[in-house]
């Protein structure tokens, strides 16, 4: 039986209507009242229509399973816990500005328990550079700027899952290629091809496989590196 995916979301927000806003288009409920009020809400503050927040999900889109902290602090412990009983967050979108911890240094102490997760910062201020949250959050997260539509935020937690769920689909994939008995010219082989479509997939020209022995001396496999991608373009420009 295939696993299914993990679509599991963490909202950080201080503001409880951000946290509800986001929850209500991820996971739409039907149109009682309260979603209603959820949804007039949203249409003023985050250029989302009430009829948007109350639309019913796109087959194609993942069941999405939404928690919801209000600090950094209560986020990062349920981090914590989800990583513990092995169900981690697939997604995590994290408010910029927050009282105590801000959204910065919330994504630090996540980096402490949990390196996997996709963290999508969802901010009306951009006073921080893309280098220096690549630098300090990991080169897995995403940046988005309020007023939302919910059509955005819908779109930004399907790829963000997508994104989450082929890397960790690929590192099963290795880790089973490194159950199977083969000689090393079926396995140097076996393991290019993966490493080719690993590099294709996060838009890298290089990349190294290796291995690291009991005496921690490291052995290089095979790599994918820039002028064997070039020689490939080439090849297909003159052809």
């Amino acid at each position: 039986m295939k696993e299914a995916a993990n679509a599991a979301v963490l909202v950080i927000d201080d503001e409880e209507m951000v946290r509800d806003n986001i929850e209500e288009i991820l996971v739409p409920r039907k149109n009682t009242a309260e979603s209603e009020s959820v949804g007039q809400a949203a249409s003023i503050l985050f250029d989302t229509p009430t009829s948007a927040v109350l639309t019913p999900r796109a087959s194609n889109i993942p069941n999405f399973i939404v928690h919801k902290a209000s600090n950094g602090m209560e986020g990062v412990e349920l981090v914590k816990k989800s990583v513990a009983e092995g169900r981690p967050y697939a997604v995590i979108f994290l408010d910029m500005r927050m009282p105590g911890w801000d959204g910065m240094e919330t994504a630090v102490q996540i980096r402490k328990y949990d390196s996997k997760a996709e963290i999508i910062f969802v901010t009306a201020f951009s006073d921080r550079s893309i280098d220096d949250i690549i630098a300090r959050a990991g080169q897995n997260v995403g940046y988005h700027c309020k007023p939302y539509a919910s059509e955005e935020i819908t779109q930004l937690a399907t790829k963000a899952v997508s994104d989450y769920n082929k890397l960790r689909n690929l590192e099963k994939l290795i880790e089973a290629i490194s159950t199977i008995s083969l000689d090393e010219n079926q396995l140097n082989s076996l393991l290019q091809n993966v490493l080719d479509q690993l590099a294709t997939y996060v838009e890298t020209d290089m990349a190294l496989l290796g291995k690291v022995h009991n005496d921690d001396v490291y052995e290089s496999l095979t790599r994918r590196s820039q002028s064997r991608q070039y020689r490939r373009w080439r090849g297909n420009a003159d052809g």
